[in-house]
This record gives structure tokens, sequence and C-alpha cells, in this order.
């Protein structure tokens, strides 16, 4: 949806924000300059209560027994290491129900949370919906 409504006003103009529905009263002249900066303050928290949700959301899992623990009792992200091996990520599915979504090359010497082999990125699992 729009993330500003705007009515024409007695003494101006009246912005509704819709990410925390206040209402600003800006005048004629500096109308442009005004919802440039309205627009700005909702994009920055818009992201920061996406970043809040992401991080409360989201665990780290450094073995198997994590893992399966975190996807049984709390859900959400799980932020573990992976080898890049497809047979792998399909057992992690398999048996946790949670599927990759996003996966970040790394360089370390770590091990794959499921079989052990070298990891090659950091990936986030998640149940699909």
């Amino acid at each position: 949806g729009v993330p500003i409504m705007i009515f024409k006003g007695k003494h101006g103009y009246e912005l509704i924000r819709r990410d925390i529905l206040e209402t600003v009263t800006i005048n004629k002249k500096n109308k442009i300059k005004e919802i440039k900066k309205i627009l700005e303050l909702i994009q920055s928290n818009l992201f920061k209560n996406a970043k809040s949700f992401t991080d409360s959301h989201t665990t780290r899992a450094n073995d198997w027994k994590e893992l399966e623990y975190i996807s049984s009792k709390r859900g959400g992200f799980i932020k573990a290491l992976w080898c890049g091996n497809v047979p792998c990520a399909k057992e992690i599915r398999e048996i946790t129900k949670n599927s990759l979504r996003v996966v970040i090359p790394i360089k370390s010497a770590n091990k794959c949370v499921h079989c052990k082999n070298n990891a090659v990125y950091e990936a986030i699992f998640a149940p699909a919906y």
C-alpha cells in the first residue's frame, strides 16, 4: 500500500504515516522536502523493525543436535554451517522440515552441521509454510 496518505487541509497538508499512524501537518511551501524526509523516516523505521524481527527469530545451531532441537522446539530461522552438497540439504529438509533459504559463502575450516564435511556456506534454514 501507500506509505503516506495526504489530505489538503485549511492550514496546509495533513500527512498520515501508515507505518505508525501518525498525522503531521506540513505547509504548502516545503511539501516536497517534508515528504522526502518523512519517506526516509518510514524506510528507516520499516528496516529497523524487519531487522529486529529477523534477529529475534534467528537461532544459531552449532551442531546437529542443536539444529534438531531448535527445529522441533523453537522454530524460526536457523543459521548453521553447510557443506554445499544437495543430498545433505535434502536430508536436513527430510528430517527437520527446514529447507535452505539463504547461503553465504565462507572461508572456514569448520564442518557442516549435518554431515561433518568441510563447510563452504553459512546457511539459513527455515520451514516452508
